[in-house]
């Protein structure tokens, strides 16, 4: 099979399976029609899943370790530097290697510097996806509220007025007096 029948084979039978997963999987009508597998799916197609954070923590403990195994071989590389030595005719290069004190500062400041960088630039990072996995907590909690009115906090509150207390009224006397 030529690259270009492969590479177009390929693009159509992506765009099926984006339509199957778009038609069958999206739709939140149809979760509940889908088993404990499917479902899974459901809620990482729709976003309800996060892997990033998993993906970062990962990618942050490889940045730390490249950073300190890095300073520390840093500290031991050695410079290798020629010297030439002899007539026009008749030169010989010898090569001459040293471990340098600059090594030694670059490679302590990597192993110091480094963690507390990258420590900083991910924790900027994941201050955005404790936000929305925050906010996705929020969305939870305020579903199950659906069926009630939202209190705002603008209404004014209602009070119950007390009843009025009088003194006791005396009955009047019976008149004696027949009418006529």
């Amino acid at each position: 099979m030529s690259p270009n029948v492969a590479s177009a084979l390929s693009i159509v039978l992506s765009i099926i399976v984006t339509v199957v997963g778009i038609v069958f999987f999206l739709p939140p009508k149809n979760k509940e029609k889908f088993g404990k597998v499917f479902s899974k799916f459901h809620d990482f197609f729709n976003f309800k899943t996060l892997i990033v954070d998993y993906v970062l923590k990962g990618l942050y403990i490889l940045s730390t370790a490249m950073c300190i195994i890095g300073g520390f071989f840093t500290i031991f590389t050695v410079r290798t530097y020629y010297t030439t030595t002899g007539t026009m005719f008749n030169t010989s290069r010898e090569a001459h290697t040293s471990l340098s004190v600059d090594n030694l500062g670059t490679g302590i400041l990597i192993m110091i510097l480094g963690p507390i960088l990258v420590r900083i630039i991910y924790e900027l990072i994941m201050l955005t996806i404790v936000g929305v996995k925050n906010i996705i907590e929020i969305n939870k909690k305020m579903d199950c509220c659906k069926g009630e009115e939202p209190k705002t906090e603008t209404e004014e509150p209602t009070f119950v007025e007390e009843p009025t207390v009088s003194a006791p009224v005396e009955p009047e006397a019976p008149n004696d007096t027949p009418t006529v």
